[in-house]
């Protein structure tokens, strides 16, 4: 049997912000607002939209990310891998400000929904994304081996977190040997 309490934690720390859920509502309620406040009829149009289509994606974000996360911890739970799971979270040690924590069997992202076991990784690499030249967002991202590409952790902007995901890439490369270090295009 595994520890209730454990596995509440764990939902806890993998999940979305439920703050995403309140912003949402936020937006849809500001969308009415937007679109009567502004006397352009265009910009009220295209601004009202903006919100509400913003506040639709942050709630269904969080509700699309515990569905994920439930029907893998389901799958773990039908494998008997669930206690293992459980002990990682509660054992493992953090990396990332404790954004991520690394056990023996898996690897958890907070705020991701993201629970991945190491032999399920087939390709780890770190993400940048730019606009304009500048960069706006760093993440360290891992191809499992049926295929999904998944952000596992969020990262510091402009390098500042290189080292630590140098490390943390090495130990991940140290649980499967056979998992590939950077980005192979399609």
């Amino acid at each position: 049997m595994y520890d209730e309490t454990a596995l509440k934690k764990l939902k806890r720390y993998v999940r979305t912000s439920p703050g995403s859920i309140v912003l949402g509502i936020i937006f849809i309620i500001l969308a009415p607002i937007v679109y009567n406040g502004i006397y352009d009829l265009v910009y009220s149009i295209v601004w009202g939209l903006t919100f509400l289509i913003i506040g639709i994606v942050l709630i269904g974000t969080y509700f699309h990310t515990s569905g994920n996360l439930n029907k893998k911890l389901k799958k773990i739970e039908q494998e008997g891998n669930l206690p293992l799971l459980l002990n990682d979270f509660m054992t493992g040690g953090k990396a990332f400000e404790g954004r991520m924590i690394l056990g023996q069997q898996y690897i958890i992202g907070k705020g991701f929904g993201t629970v991945l076991a190491y032999y399920e990784i087939s390709n780890i690499y770190q993400k940048i994304n730019y606009t304009n030249g500048i960069e706006n967002q760093r993440s360290l991202m891992a191809v499992t081996t049926y295929g999904k590409t998944m952000s596992l952790c969020a990262l510091k902007l402009r390098g500042k977190s290189d080292n630590e995901a140098n490390h943390v890439i090495s130990y991940i490369c140290s649980m499967n040997p056979r998992i590939t270090v950077g980005y192979q295009g399609k």
